[in-house]
């Protein structure tokens, strides 16, 4: 392979999408609507199988959406885990909670947006397709 094809270990797929939510449920009404549109959608169901599949890539989804309340680990630790990671840091996160977010959650870990549940559609749309492009 010619050393301009090769791809950065911490190259981003686009149009990828990393779904982490742990509501069977909620997870295959947000991949089937992604994949409507066009979107490849990996979904695990907590923060650790998600830190497992991130460790075995070298390609990284473009978006992360990142569900809070989740047993094992719970998305918080996940983002803390994440943002300690310098190869995984720079993969953009969105959270998806039905619960409260403080200011300390948005100074501390950081979120590139905040999705409220029940969610809104056309605003989640706009919302990954920030990221995706």
């Amino acid at each position: 392979m010619m050393k301009s094809e090769k791809m950065e270990s911490t190259a981003l797929l686009n149009k990828c999408i990393l779904l982490i939510e742990d509501e069977c449920m909620i997870q295959q009404i947000i991949v089937e609507f992604l994949q409507e549109e066009g979107f490849h959608v990996v979904s695990l169901s907590n923060g650790q199988e998600a830190l497992n599949y991130l460790g075995s890539q070298t390609l990284y989804p473009s978006l992360i959406l990142l569900d809070l309340m989740m047993p094992v680990m719970n998305g918080r630790v996940f983002r803390r885990e994440q943002l300690q990671n310098t190869r995984l840091a720079e993969i953009p996160v969105v959270f998806m909670t039905a619960g409260r977010i403080t200011q300390e959650d948005l100074d501390t870990l950081v979120p590139q947006a905040v999705i409220k549940k029940p969610i809104d559609l056309d605003h989640f749309l706009e919302t990954v397709n920030r990221f995706c492009s």
